[in-house]
């Protein structure tokens, strides 16, 4: 949902926009993080899995009310099935530049999420609202022996930090194991 606030930040001046809607968990969105390129507005969500990460979206439209024409996941050769195991939280120009920059929470770091545990989460989870899924005691298992809100020790939390680079004019993350500023095209 997005929504304009008046000058001092304490009300809504306007209708909102919802972008995502009829949504549940682990599908449902959060962890939204906005910036613009070339005039237009981007946003990148997570899903909702706990402290437990899971694959992003990306989604843009020409106005900040939207609407906004989800693109997918834009990381590129991700086979976590997780952001690289991060949330994004926070998007930034470099100064000077047009590049864009993406921090991201690795909130378990010693927790890596694999594909295979992500479809046990989705069948777990979304099998409380959907019933096609079919959640098996090893997917209750996987996800209940997961540092979940309650036993996630997050002050072990790290950052990723990944520019954003462009593909045929839409935004993509790869992973990169160092970048510096002055390399980026």
């Amino acid at each position: 949902m997005v929504c304009k606030l008046n000058s001092g930040y304490t009300n809504v001046i306007e209708e909102y926009a919802v972008i995502y809607s009829g949504l549940h968990p682990p599908f449902a969105r959060e962890g939204v993080t906005h910036f613009t390129h070339g005039g237009r507005h981007y946003l990148l969500t997570s899903g909702m899995s706990g402290y437990v990460p899971n694959p992003s979206e990306m989604a843009v439209s020409d106005s900040f009310m939207g609407p906004f024409t989800v693109l997918g996941d834009p990381h590129v050769g991700d086979t976590s099935a997780a952001s690289f195991n991060s949330q994004a939280s926070c998007a930034f120009h470099l100064a000077g530049t047009e590049h864009i920059v993406i921090a991201a929470d690795r909130w378990v770091p010693d927790y890596v999420m694999t594909r295979e545990r992500y479809d046990s989460f989705v069948r777990a989870i979304g099998s409380r609202y959907d019933k096609s899924l079919k959640a098996s005691f090893a997917d209750m298992k996987t996800m209940m022996t997961s540092p979940m809100i309650g036993s996630a020790d997050t002050s072990l939390a790290n950052y990723v930090w990944l520019p954003v680079e462009w593909h045929e004019g839409k935004p993509v993350i790869r992973w990169r194991d160092e970048w510096k500023p002055d390399e980026l095209t």
